[in-house]
C-alpha cells in the first residue's frame, strides 16, 4: 500500500513539474496565475490518469499491474484539486466572493461545485468498508459518476475559456492553452471508457481499487 503511494504521489510530481514551467511560458512569467494553473492541472492530469487506466491497459496494452494504483492515484489528483480551489479562494477572493452568492449560482460555478461534491463522494467511498456496506452493484454505480464529474469540467473549462481557444486554432501561435490541453485529455479519457462500457467486445477487468 505504501508503494501505491509512492508511486502516485511521484507521478503528480512529475505532472506539476512538466506542468509548472509550461504554464509559466504561457502566461509569461511565474505568478499567482500561472502556479495555481499547474496545480488545478495536475490534478486534472492526475484524476484522468486513475480514470483512464483501465481504457489504457484494454486499448494501449498498459501493464495490468498499474490498475492497483488507480485508488491512490485518484486520491492524490483529488487532493490537488481540492488545494487548488482552496488557493484560489485566498489569491483571488472577488472571483468567489463578489456578488455573492450569484456568481455561485452561475452554471459554470454549479458544474465546478457538483464535480467536486462528486469527488468527494468518491473519496468517502473509495475503501472495502463502503463497497461492502453499499454491495457492488450499488458502489460501482456511483463510482462511475466520476466520469460525469471529469466531463462537468471540460464543459466548465469550454465556458470559461471557450473564446480563448477559439483564438488559438485560428492563430496558433505560441502554447495552447493549459486548460485546453487538459480538455482534450480528459475528452479523450471520457470518450475512452464510454467506448469499454458500451463495446460488446470488452473483456470484463476484475479491478480491486
Amino acid at each position: 500500500m505504501a508503494n501505491n503511494w509512492k508511486k502516485s504521489i511521484y507521478l503528480s510530481a512529475v505532472l506539476f513539474a512538466v506542468l509548472l514551467p509550461y504554464c509559466v511560458s504561457y502566461f509569461g512569467g511565474f505568478s499567482a496565475k500561472s502556479f495555481l494553473a499547474a496545480i488545478a492541472g495536475t490534478g486534472g492530469f492526475t484524476l484522468g490518469v486513475s480514470f483512464g487506466l483501465i481504457s489504457a491497459v484494454r486499448y494501449l496494452n498498459v501493464p495490468r499491474e498499474w490498475i492497483k494504483y488507480r485508488r491512490e492515484i485518484g486520491i492524490v489528483g483529488y487532493l490537488y484539486a481540492l488545494l487548488y480551489t482552496l488557493a484560489a479562494l485566498v489569491i483571488a477572493p472577488d472571483q468567489y466572493f463578489d456578488d455573492f452568492p450569484t456568481r455561485l449560482l452561475t452554471l459554470p460555478s454549479l458544474l465546478g461545485i457538483s464535480s467536486m461534491a462528486v469527488m468527494s463522494v468518491m473519496l468517502l467511498i473509495s475503501n472495502n468498508a463502503a463497497r461492502v456496506l453499499m454491495g457492488f452493484k450499488r458502489w460501482k454505480c456511483v463510482m462511475r459518476f466520476g466520469y460525469v464529474a471529469y466531463a462537468a469540467l471540460v464543459v466548465r473549462a469550454a465556458m470559461l475559456e471557450g473564446t480563448d481557444w477559439l483564438a488559438w486554432f485560428e492563430n496558433p501561435n505560441g502554447l495552447p492553452p493549459p486548460r485546453l490541453v487538459l480538455s482534450v485529455f480528459a475528452t479523450i479519457v471520457v470518450f475512452a471508457r464510454v467506448l469499454l462500457v458500451f463495446s460488446a467486445s470488452t473483456v470484463p477487468l476484475a479491478v480491486k481499487n
